[in-house]
């Protein structure tokens, strides 16, 4: 019930989280962020995710999505997903229950590299779809940066082992 992520690692290395209940944060679940690398997270529970709930105007803005709009309910038109691997490298994602999430299940759209995503349950992820959005059991991309950053390069995410996972329910695709 945070009014962010419910966990944020900003550029750790060789931490293992495991086996937490990762629910109803108004961000994602778990956002593994700038220069993350070689974590373990493992046997963990993240659902009820990524719905934006209660951010004041500033706050998306700084997001860059308050230009996107907001819903009859007051949230934001853009959702989040329950984990997102943005700028992140090495990282094991295994065992997982990733459901209901608003914004999709595992993300990786700003350069993942080798990361390791297997035998994750990842079920009903696109509680947060809109006529301006549709959202994925696991997705990945390319998104380009929302303003130039001198220690980011955002380059397409790539070499990831994407193997074994159940993905079931009503995700776009």
């Amino acid at each position: 019930n945070n009014m962010a992520q419910g966990i944020y690692s900003d550029g750790c290395v060789l931490n293992y989280i495991l086996e937490n209940r990762i629910i109803n944060n108004s961000k994602e679940g778990i956002c593994l962020d700038n220069g993350t690398t070689a974590n373990v997270f493992y046997g963990n529970i993240v659902k009820h995710n990524g719905k934006r709930y209660g951010q004041a105007d500033q706050a998306l803005a700084n997001d860059f999505v308050l230009k996107i709009g907001r819903l009859k309910d007051g949230t934001a038109v853009a959702k989040l997903p329950g984990i997102s691997i943005d700028n992140s490298i090495y990282n094991l994602l295994s065992a997982n229950l990733v459901q209901h999430n608003s914004g999709g299940g595992i993300k990786m759209v700003r350069t993942g590299i080798f990361n390791i995503i297997a035998a994750n349950t990842i079920i009903n992820n696109n509680e947060g779809a809109s006529d301006v959005f549709q959202f994925f059991g696991i997705e990945l991309g390319a998104a380009a940066a929302d303003v130039p950053s001198s220690d980011l390069d955002f380059i397409a995410s790539s070499a990831n082992i994407i193997m074994d996972n159940n993905i079931v329910g009503t995700h776009a695709a």
